[in-house]
């Protein structure tokens, strides 16, 4: 915008010079100062949303940590994890025990109920997961045990389950510092009842938990022909293929 006149300022100069421009401008300025930047400002947005981010993850574990405690507890008694009724079965009853009294554990509760969308780990398939954790904690402890001791034997029987389905109860006996102590490797259907059958799901059961069949010196069974036969049993037979 031009100048009117030859000594006389124009709008835009004259807008320039007046003390509300300039009172508006030393606003900004302190504006500016006070905020910094839309940059810093969105890093400062992201950064509150890692740090939010970081504190529910410390959350869910602290809660999972809590559930795992708890079915490690109903292992170690051999209880029941749950009835007909999952809400009815003792681990669910000892999440709302605990839940009481650890604040975290119910607010998790909470959340349950109010978003039944909200992921609990507290369905049967989530306590069947936490039971498969256990199971490979403590037989990879045991393997550690086996390993340590430079030797073991086998002790190996079948009975029939529920569903008349034969299974197979591969135990190690290994003394450690001197103590005997027999441990459960696995429990496994065993569809061939022969001799051979039994030894290999024997043997195969050993090299799936790491077990160096090397160290195998001696082996246990009751008098049935299919496991102590003297041509056919499987005594006979997991010789031939680990000492032949």
């Amino acid at each position: 915008m031009k100048s009117v006149g030859k000594n006389k300022q124009g709008k835009l100069a004259q807008q320039f010079s007046s003390q509300s421009h300039k009172a508006s401008l030393a606003a900004y300025c302190h504006y500016l100062k006070k905020t910094k930047r839309v940059d810093i400002q969105l890093d400062k947005a992201k950064r509150a949303a890692q740090i939010q981010e970081a504190e529910d993850l410390e959350y869910n574990r602290k809660v999972i940590h809590i559930l795992l405690d708890i079915a490690r507890t109903l292992a170690r008694q051999a209880l029941p994890f749950r009835g007909d009724s999952n809400e009815e079965g003792n681990f669910y009853q000892l999440v709302l025990l605990v839940s009481r009294h650890v604040p975290s554990l119910r607010r998790w509760i909470t959340v349950k109920r109010m978003n039944p969308y909200h992921a609990t780990y507290l369905s049967p398939q989530s306590q069947n997961e936490f039971i498969a954790l256990l199971e490979a904690e403590l037989r990879e402890k045991v393997v550690e045990e086996v390993k340590s001791a430079g030797m073991f034997s086998v002790m190996a029987d079948t009975t029939p389950d529920e569903e008349h389905t034969d299974r197979l109860s591969v135990v190690r006996y290994v003394s450690d510092a001197g103590k005997p102590t027999e441990r459960l490797l696995d429990v496994r259907e065993t569809p061939d009842k022969t001799g051979l059958g039994q030894a290999k799901d024997i043997l195969s059961t050993i090299e799936q938990c790491g077990v160096d069949t090397d160290d195998l010196c001696f082996q246990s069974y009751d008098f049935a022909a299919a496991m102590s036969g003297e041509f056919n049993g499987a005594q006979q037979k997991l010789s031939e293929i680990c000492w032949s």
